[in-house]
């Protein structure tokens, strides 16, 4: 698609770290390398011309001269205000800021919005809210739905001209550069619209020994079975290759892929913020297995596995 070869490099252009995907929005190659620097004009054009390439993402972050981006999930407002209620709010906190940023609209019908700022993130869920019976119904595992969120560090955004996502005001020439404060501002407008309640944090609660057999958590890592376990939890195994099984994550979800467990490094990883994952670490099973079954409290966790058979009580130890 010559068109989007021209984007792409001119986007290159810009200072911008461009990769093409496919119609799922996957990358459609390994995308790492081009976290830490720009893909050349040769990589670009043979990206491009891969049968599969079917639109164009920024990485976002340092790259990308610190770019980041609000991601907006229409489908999933119930309201259906929630988008005149952001750029309400926004402008009531910051006026005029929301109309200096790059907005896009995309696919699904959602929004974008594209600025670059001194200091980024990682990605973030901003805010959420609970499934209805409905949707419980229909995907028993998902018990939560996505409204916004943001694209930040080593993540990835999908940008015009892939096809049906449309700059609204302003485009990528025309990114600006916020302010640190003007940044929360719009990371706080957004988790105004967060509809869930949060639970108190947990402590990780570790036994005697930073490794021991004894443990219930690190026996789990050894001899747990993570595959079951994540499929019991509604994630679906769409293949296993180069020592990895692939999966997607429950619910519904336009990308064939969500995460991998890496069988040699034993680390849970997932390329999405859809889930209870964070998409920037490695989870041993221990830790998928307290988040999914214990809601991230290790303690309880570790006494479950105790129950399972997994470990040896503190007091049979010593």
């Amino acid at each position: 698609m010559e068109f989007l070869i021209k984007a792409a490099l001119d986007y290159r252009s810009l200072g911008l770290s461009v990769i093409a995907v496919n119609q799922f929005k996957k990358p459609i190659w390994r995308w790492k390398c081009y976290t830490s620097r720009l893909p050349t004009k040769n990589e670009i054009v043979a990206m491009f011309k891969h049968p599969d390439a079917a639109g164009i993402a920024i990485i976002c972050g340092e790259i990308s001269g610190n770019l980041e981006a609000i991601d907006m999930d229409i489908k999933n407002d119930l309201s259906k205000t929630l988008y005149t209620d952001f750029v309400r709010r926004l402008e009531q906190k910051a006026p005029g800021l929301e109309s200096i940023l790059v907005k896009v609209s995309t696919r699904s019908q959602g929004f974008h919005w594209y600025y670059r700022c001194p200091s980024v993130s990682f990605s973030k869920i901003l805010a959420q809210r609970c499934c209805t019976e409905l949707e419980k119904s229909c995907s028993p595992q998902e018990k939560m739905k996505v409204l916004v969120e943001s694209r930040g560090t080593d993540g990835i955004i999908i940008v015009p001209p892939t096809p049906d996502y449309n700059f609204i005001s302003n485009d990528i020439s025309m990114l600006p550069v916020i302010g640190i404060e003007h940044r929360k501002m719009i990371f706080d407008v957004s988790k105004s619209f967060d509809a869930v309640v949060k639970e108190e944090a947990t402590q990780k609660v570790f036994l005697p020994g930073s490794y021991s057999p004894f443990s219930p958590l690190d026996d789990y890592d050894i001899r747990g079975d993570i595959i079951e376990l994540l499929v019991k939890h509604g994630w679906v195994v769409v293949e296993r290759k180069d020592g990895k099984t692939i999966f997607k994550r429950p619910g519904d979800s336009d990308h064939p892929t969500s995460g991998d467990f890496d069988h040699v490094l034993g680390k849970f990883g997932v390329f999405t913020t859809s889930t209870k994952f964070r998409p920037t670490e490695g989870y041993k099973p221990s830790a998928v297995y307290a988040i999914l079954e214990c809601g991230g409290n290790f303690k309880l966790a570790a006494k479950k596995l105790l129950g399972e058979g997994y470990g040896v009580p503190y007091k049979q130890i010593y």
